[in-house]
């Protein structure tokens, strides 16, 4: 019984590993599918702000004042932070576009094994199966129950694990967001003559640009990890709270980097938010480790009773 065990564990290991893949796979179509559609809305407001702002550049004094009561260059500057944003945003979903082809790419090469692994993990699962002296017997009835019972927590495992190995990935890019922020933040203050200044503008510049490769990333990341929560919760837990301030540092990131650029590159609103989700992230992992370090309580539990029931069984 101990060696069937063990060819279980190993056989959970590998059907695991193909589950995941599996709905990485579903995640990533469905969310292909939604970007390129979203990629074409944002082509569009691109092109309409870029239109927007050439056309305030070639405004005449009179066709300012009768077409617009405000201040041609405070108007034209919103214009072009809101270009600005517009362009960021679509650059943001076309990276995210390759990146989520790239992965399908990746899962799809995973998953060429799948039948060898279903058929290993389904032989291993009969193994496990006692000799069965009386099906209808009350021990037997019993031990039906005691292996669904196990069943249910396996997959509470295997999905709580799952989402914490993304949370990993996600601390490990938030923190390297956020390191490339804060060094960013050391130049604002720094050089007093115009080429110490420019030369720290630069460095500023080349930070920003390091935070902003992994966000590509993170996005990436957040929406699988918020798949991997729903899939949780269909067992145990409600992560409502975690979900949706991860949905806000999708929706605000780049406003917060325009804004703080626009008030002579201070990044504070930004780093300050990159925090708080990597704060989040943080709590999220102690959580999901708690639910796992209990899941393995109740497995083991209910392995012992298990146990004692086959003997009983076996006479």
């Amino acid at each position: 019984m101990t060696q069937n065990l063990e060819q279980l564990k190993l056989a959970i290991n590998d059907y695991q590993e193909i589950i995941l893949c599996k709905r990485r796979m579903q995640t990533a179509s469905a969310e292909l599918r939604e970007q390129k559609i979203k990629l074409k809305h944002l082509q569009e407001i691109v092109e309409k702000e870029h239109q927007d702002v050439l056309m305030l550049e070639k405004l005449s004094l009179k066709q300012l004042f009768s077409t617009l009561l405000v201040n041609k260059e405070a108007q034209l500057e919103k214009e072009r932070q809101e270009y600005l944003l517009a362009a960021m945003n679509y650059n943001d979903c076309h990276n995210l576009i390759e990146l989520l082809n790239y992965e399908k790419k990746i899962l799809k090469d995973k998953l060429k094994v799948e039948k060898d692994v279903v058929d290993t993990f389904e032989q291993a699962l009969d193994s496990f199966q006692p000799n069965k002296k009386n099906q209808a017997s009350k021990e037997f009835i019993l031990l039906k129950s005691f292996n669904e019972e196990l069943k249910k927590i396996i997959q509470l495992k295997i999905e709580a694990q799952e989402a914490l190995d993304v949370v990993n990935e996600l601390k490990s890019s938030f923190k390297r967001i956020v390191d490339a922020l804060e060094k960013a933040n050391l130049y604002d203050e720094w050089g007093y003559f115009y080429k110490e200044k420019q030369a720290a503008k630069t460095k500023k510049t080349q930070y920003i640009d390091k935070a902003q490769a992994h966000v590509y990333i993170v996005k990436k990341q957040l929406i699988f990890l918020r798949s991997e929560l729903l899939d949780v919760e269909r067992f145990k837990g409600n992560f409502s709270e975690a979900k949706d301030i991860l949905k806000g540092f999708n929706l605000h990131y780049y406003n917060d980097l325009l804004t703080d650029w626009i008030n002579v590159m201070k990044l504070r609103q930004t780093t300050e938010h990159t925090l708080t989700t990597y704060q989040t992230i943080s709590k999220l992992g102690r959580q999901l480790k708690k639910l796992i370090k209990e899941t393995d309580q109740e497995y083991e539990i209910l392995l012992i009773k298990r146990g004692t029931l086959i003997e009983t069984i076996a006479g």
